[in-house]
């Protein structure tokens, strides 16, 4: 055979070539994807709030515009960072490990974020989202 052709098999056995845990799993996996787009897009409705704004102490400082512009760009730079781990991670200790610290990662990140307390624990706690 010449080493240049591609290889074609045929499934003839009319089986289902999946399983319930590989659904499961699969399914759990790109919820990462959805936290990911709904922290994306649920900032801006956030930032909007006034009772937000007052809680946080943007309504009187002088630097409130460029510290809402880092809570949102952090979380996408931590998107990039969290990437460029997820790749050297999943060489170094599979993906399976990979998965579950960065699930880790986002609940824990999720929970103190929802719980900020000031401005800077929002855009660190952002970050650490975009990195989960």
């Amino acid at each position: 055979m010449d080493s240049n052709q591609p290889v074609v098999t045929q499934m003839d056995d009319k089986k289902n070539h999946f399983s319930a845990k590989m659904v499961l799993t699969v399914t759990a996996i790109s919820m990462g994807s959805v936290a990911y787009s709904y922290a994306g897009a649920i900032i801006g409705s956030t930032l909007g709030q006034p009772t937000f704004t007052s809680y946080m102490g943007l309504d009187t400082n002088p630097h409130a515009e460029s510290l809402t512009a880092a809570g949102v760009r952090l979380f996408y730079i931590g998107g990039i960072l969290g990437t460029l781990l997820n790749a050297w991670m999943a060489d170094a200790y599979g993906r399976k490990r990979t998965a579950f610290v960065g699930a880790v990662v986002l609940l824990i990140s999720t929970a103190c974020l929802a719980g900020s307390v000031n401005i800077t624990m929002f855009i660190v706690f952002r970050l650490l989202v975009g990195v989960g």
